[in-house]
């Protein structure tokens, strides 16, 4: 059953990098064309990449050491976990999203820039 639960964790986390991509995409443009304001658009964006994977992973840990029937271990088996989740999503899918925001809202200001100029 843990094995199940660790697939489960790995395809949650694929989908959660591509909705990063996706929500730095979409919010970094619509921030960039002042559609929203800088404080929704962040937590709209980084909010879930930071909660997801690390709920999966709590849910994946308690499981994991539940089957083990080890009852000590289980808090120390949860944080360890998710500390290993938030160190994934800080080392990769945080700068993933950063990027791809930052691009967005550059690809946007400036093209909102030259239709000013008429260009």
């Amino acid at each position: 059953m843990g094995i199940v639960f660790g697939y489960v964790a790995l395809v949650v986390s694929g989908f959660t990098a591509i909705y990063a991509v996706i929500a730095g995409i979409v919010m970094g443009h619509r921030l960039g064309k002042n559609e929203v304001p800088l404080k929704s658009a962040l937590s709209v964006t980084f909010l879930p990449v930071l909660l997801v994977p690390m709920v999966i992973y709590l849910i994946v840990a308690a499981f994991h050491v539940g089957e083990m029937g080890q009852g000590v271990v289980t808090l120390s088996g949860i944080l360890g976990a998710a500390f290993f989740m938030e160190r994934l999503s800080m080392s990769f899918l945080m700068p993933l999203t950063a990027a791809v925001f930052s691009i967005a809202l550059i690809v946007a200001r400036l093209r909102r820039q030259n239709s000013q100029r008429g260009l």
